[in-house]
């Protein structure tokens, strides 16, 4: 769905002009507030902008762009994209590096998915968890699982401080609007060698949105330094669902265990700055290294804020949460 111009007075016609760089085309809607276009060519990029007709003259909104991709469904509720197979996955993971938010749309997972190859995660945010490319939409596990998940790490080389990675997990960032639900993710370990920082979750590396209802689990003992070589590195934040947390985390739990090297680490989240309710950690883990640890949060930052939502304070909270698992550290914590 595309959203429509506002704020015009006595609109005669509402659409869009939209171009795919080569030939412009007005689209008019019978409807206010927002419009489908069909009959668009699949894989193809395409600007738009939101046309209004009235007395006053004619006006039109800002430029954006979109991808057309080739997943099953029209991505509204009654119609969702469907993900059936690990390509379709793949395509849902390289349309939001793209640049394409998903903002609106539903996406559904109609099979339980194996994965046969490293996954790159849907979305990535920076070191403080802005995002960089962000999932917006409402991806409905439908009670579905995907197992054997390999992560496949963003790496991101800064000069001055040597590699991070800001996005480990099926979802790397989701956005504000951003929804995950009814899902189960089984996870089989890393797929990268150098790592200084980043956070990683089983769910998502770092969460604005909800996550709801979902369960994560390691198809063996997951050790994070068994993959990343002889050099000196570590997890910066690491959750058995999220790896940092602004946004709500509600009726998830974790299952395994767990050997790490990371300063944060939590059953449901490394780092929480939002709320974490209805939660369950089942999961076993120790670490090793300087830092804090716990079965449900592995740090709580209370009053912190965050540009991506408008410098607001953020009021962290852990409500009707019950850890079950074993702790265990070994350095200063």
């Amino acid at each position: 769905p595309i959203t429509l111009l506002r704020g015009v007075q006595d609109v005669e016609e509402y659409g869009v002009v939209i171009s795919d760089g080569n030939a412009e085309e007005v689209i008019l809607s019978d409807e206010e507030g927002s419009m489908t276009v069909e009959g668009l060519t699949p894989n193809t990029s395409y600007a738009y902008r939101g046309y209004a007709k009235a007395p006053a003259g004619v006006f039109y909104g800002r430029e954006e762009q979109f991808k057309t991709i080739t997943l099953k469904g029209e991505g509204t509720k009654e119609s969702p994209f469907l993900i059936s197979d690990e390509n379709d996955l793949v395509a849902l993971s390289n349309e939001v590096d793209a640049g394409n938010t998903f903002k609106g749309c539903h996406i559904l997972l109609s099979n339980d998915l194996c994965l046969t190859n490293a996954f790159p995660p849907i979305g990535i945010a920076d070191y403080d968890g802005t995002p960089m490319k962000v999932f917006e939409g409402v991806f409905d596990g439908n009670g579905k699982s995907i197992t054997e998940l390999r992560i496949q790490q963003w790496e991101v080389i800064d000069p001055n401080c040597g590699a991070y990675i800001y996005g480990g997990g099926l979802f790397g960032c989701i956005g504000r609007n951003g929804v995950v639900k009814n899902l189960t993710v089984e996870c089989s370990g890393f797929d990268v060698h150098t790592v200084t920082g980043g956070y990683i979750g089983f769910v998502v590396a770092t969460n604005h949105g909800l996550v709801t209802n979902c369960r994560t689990s390691v198809s063996d003992t997951f050790n994070s330094n068994c993959d990343l070589g002889s050099r000196n590195s570590y997890i910066r934040h690491w959750g058995g669902i999220a790896g940092r947390n602004y946004g709500n985390i509600v009726s998830c739990e974790f299952r395994g265990m767990v050997k790490l090297y990371s300063p944060e680490s939590g059953g449901i989240a490394g780092c929480n700055c939002g709320l974490i309710k209805g939660c369950i950690n089942y999961g076993d883990f120790y670490v090793t290294g300087g830092g804090t640890i716990g079965g449900i949060s592995g740090e709580t930052l209370q009053g912190t804020t965050h540009p991506f939502h408008d410098d607001r304070t953020y009021i962290a909270s852990i409500e009707d949460c019950i850890n079950y698992g074993t702790i265990s550290a070994n350095g200063e914590y």
